[in-house]
C-alpha cells in the first residue's frame, strides 16, 4: 500500500511536468484500488496523438506560491512523505485555512439540502470512460472558445487520471471533485477569502441550480453538461475561466481525482 501511495504521489509530478514527447489521454491499462501490481501504475504506456505539446508547464500554485506538483515531488525525494495515508493531501497547508473548509462545508450542505442538486449529481450507472470522454470534449470546446491554442493539451491533462484510477463515477466522487478542486483553485488564485467564503459557496450552488434547471433532462449526459456549465458560470463570475487559467484549472481538477484515488487506496476500497 505504501508503494502504491508513493507511485500515485509521484505521478502528480509526472502528470503535469513530463518530458517533452507525445502523449495521449488513452491508457493501455485500467486499475482498481488497491492495485495488485505497482508495475501497473508505473509502466502503463501513454501515447498522445495530435495533441499540443504536453510538456508545456503549468502555473498552478501551492499556498507557498510554488507548483503543487513540484513541491510534492520534492518532498518525496527528500523522504518527507513516508505514508500516503498520513499524507494523502499533496497540497498540504489547506487544512490551516479554515475558510477553505467553510466554503466546502457550506457548499456540501447546499447540495444535500437541494433536491435539484441532489438529482444533478445522481449519476448512477455512469462509467469513468463515459465521463472522461465527455469532459475531454467539453474542455476542448470550452478552451478553444476562450482562445487557447492548447485546448486539447489542457483537456488531456484534466482528464488523464479519471479512467486510469476509476471504473465508475459516483455522486460522492463527483461532489468531492467539484467542491474540493475548485475551492482550492479559487483560494490559490486569491478569490476566496474569510469574508466571502459562505457567499461564494452559495453563489456556486445557485449557478449549479440555474444550470440544472436549464439543461438537465432524462439524458444522463445532460447532467454532465449542467454541472460543467454551472461550474463555468461560477468561475466566469470570478474572472477565473479564461484561456490563461486553463492549465491551472486542469491541474486542480486532475489532482483531486488522484487524491481521491489515494484516499480510496488508504481506506482499502
Amino acid at each position: 500500500m505504501l508503494q502504491i501511495g508513493r507511485v500515485l504521489l509521484i505521478s502528480i509530478f509526472a502528470l503535469f511536468f513530463p518530458a517533452r514527447a507525445s502523449f495521449n489521454c488513452k491508457f493501455s491499462f485500467r486499475t482498481n484500488f488497491p492495485a495488485n501490481s505497482v508495475e501497473q501504475l508505473s509502466n502503463g504506456s501513454i501515447k498522445c496523438i495530435n495533441r499540443a505539446p504536453c510538456g508545456t508547464s503549468t502555473s498552478a500554485k501551492a499556498i507557498s506560491g510554488s507548483s503543487l506538483g513540484i513541491a510534492s515531488a520534492a518532498s518525496i525525494q527528500v523522504g518527507k512523505i513516508k505514508s500516503p495515508c498520513l499524507n494523502k493531501r499533496c497540497d498540504i497547508g489547506y487544512s490551516d485555512v479554515p475558510y477553505v473548509f467553510l466554503f466546502e462545508d457550506t457548499l456540501t450542505k447546499a447540495i444535500s439540502d437541494s433536491g435539484v442538486l441532489t438529482e444533478l449529481f445522481n449519476v448512477t450507472g455512469s462509467t469513468a470512460q463515459e465521463f472522461s470522454d465527455f469532459i475531454y470534449k467539453y474542455a476542448v470546446n470550452f478552451f478553444t472558445k476562450q482562445g487557447s491554442p492548447y485546448a486539447e493539451d489542457i483537456a488531456c491533462k484534466a482528464t488523464r487520471p479519471i479512467t486510469k484510477y476509476f471504473d465508475n463515477i459516483t455522486a460522492e466522487l463527483l461532489i468531492r471533485i467539484y467542491i474540493k478542486a475548485f475551492s482550492k483553485y479559487i483560494y490559490a488564485e486569491g478569490a476566496l477569502t474569510a469574508e466571502n467564503a459562505v457567499t461564494l459557496a452559495l453563489s456556486y450552488a445557485s449557478d449549479l441550480v440555474a444550470s440544472a434547471q436549464r439543461t438537465m433532462t432524462c439524458d444522463p449526459t445532460s447532467k454532465f453538461t449542467a454541472i460543467e456549465d454551472g461550474c463555468a458560470d461560477f468561475l466566469f463570475s470570478l474572472n477565473l475561466a479564461s484561456a490563461e487559467n486553463g492549465y491551472d484549472i486542469a491541474f486542480y481538477y486532475a489532482n483531486e481525482f488522484i487524491l481521491a484515488a489515494i484516499e480510496s487506496a488508504c481506506n482499502g476500497s
